[in-house]
């Protein structure tokens, strides 16, 4: 399988340019090549790529004709358009910092950080150097959400009342084929991080900042394996659910005043059904990481400061009620990874 193609036209930026945008890629594993296979189909390719694994960066590279760089140091000096990190949570924050320092564009894989501290001070970083940065949350950018995102604007199902979302995969009972950074406290595992972080997101964008969060929390060798999060609004409630304990489900509802929208697999939905009133209809669309490659790249040649899709502002709100999550429940990630 081809994952990434070489550059074929020259390097650069700017409104209406056609030729590749290239990447570095910070991080060569599973989603990483499964992210360099799509995109390398839609006009980006993967110029250089570093890992702390070279093994893996050998292979990753041979398959997509990339240049392996030795370190982080080379990779920033690659002339690569941008940067995207595909690593493990606890190191986001200082691979961030480090390309915001060396001036290059970021799209950094969630959870954002670790922390609301990190991500707050990585971001006032990028808007003190004028570096473009986003959160890699994909789910925004899908057909699908934006189509459900439309209804609720235009107002078919009303003002919205509840929202209730689940997001578990049954890791727990079966670790086996799963990536070991999810069970690894050093590595900022859990439930959380890797599930939460989607359906507090989801939240976000529909509704905006809560006002209040209470979160119950299970925790088994040095990681959470599942919460039950309810946020706060004026007049809607959110219900979370993020697990590794229970069984694979994936699935939201958005309850409105006058009707509702169920998305199965709400984070990377195919298709949604919108009930207003007697009426049914069947919402569909691809799912796929090229919308939201694409539309970093357009960004980025706009000269544009920030997506609009994924504010910034949403990155830190969401790191804040994950912190808050973990505060309630006195759950510490190891200090080491903690820091700014």
């Amino acid at each position: 399988m081809v994952y990434c193609r070489q550059r074929t036209q020259p390097h650069g930026c700017g409104k209406g340019r056609t030729e590749t945008f290239q990447w570095a890629f910070i991080g060569a594993g599973a989603i990483a090549r499964k992210v360099a296979g799509e995109i390398a189909e839609n006009g980006h390719s993967v110029a250089a790529v570093y890992s702390r694994t070279p093994v893996r960066a050998e292979e990753f590279a041979q398959k997509c004709g990339a240049r392996v760089c030795g370190s982080l140091e080379e990779l920033l000096r690659s002339g690569a358009d941008a940067a995207y990190i595909a690593t493990p949570h606890a190191s986001h924050y200082p691979y961030l910092m480090a390309c915001i320092g060396a001036g290059m564009p970021v799209l950094c894989e969630k959870a954002f950080t670790v922390n609301a501290a990190q991500a707050e001070r990585a971001l006032g970083f990028a808007r003190q150097r004028g570096v473009f940065v986003m959160e890699g949350m994909w789910m925004r950018f899908l057909p699908v959400i934006r189509a459900v995102q439309n209804c609720i604007a235009a107002g078919e199902i009303g003002q919205i009342q509840s929202v209730q979302v689940e997001f578990s995969t049954g890791f727990s009972s079966s670790r086996e084929g799963r990536p070991q950074r999810l069970f690894r406290a050093e590595d900022a595992g859990g439930a959380l991080l890797d599930l939460g972080c989607y359906c507090v997101s989801f939240c976000r964008m529909l509704l905006g900042a809560p006002r209040s969060v209470d979160c119950r929390m299970k925790t088994e060798g040095g990681i959470d394996t599942e919460e039950a999060i309810t946020l706060g609004y004026d007049n809607a409630r959110c219900e979370i659910v993020s697990s590794f304990d229970r069984p694979h489900r994936v699935f939201a509802e958005i309850v409105g005043s006058k009707g509702k929208i169920e998305l199965p697999e709400f984070n990377a939905p195919v298709e949604a059904r919108v009930y207003a009133g007697e009426r049914v209809r069947e919402l569909s669309g691809e799912r796929g990481y090229r919308f939201e490659f694409d539309a970093f790249r357009e960004d980025v040649r706009a000269g544009k400061t920030e997506n609009a899709l994924m504010p910034v502002a949403d990155t830190l709100s969401v790191m804040e009620t994950l912190d808050e999550c973990r505060r309630q429940n006195k759950f510490t990630y190891p200090a080491e990874i903690e820091g700014v």
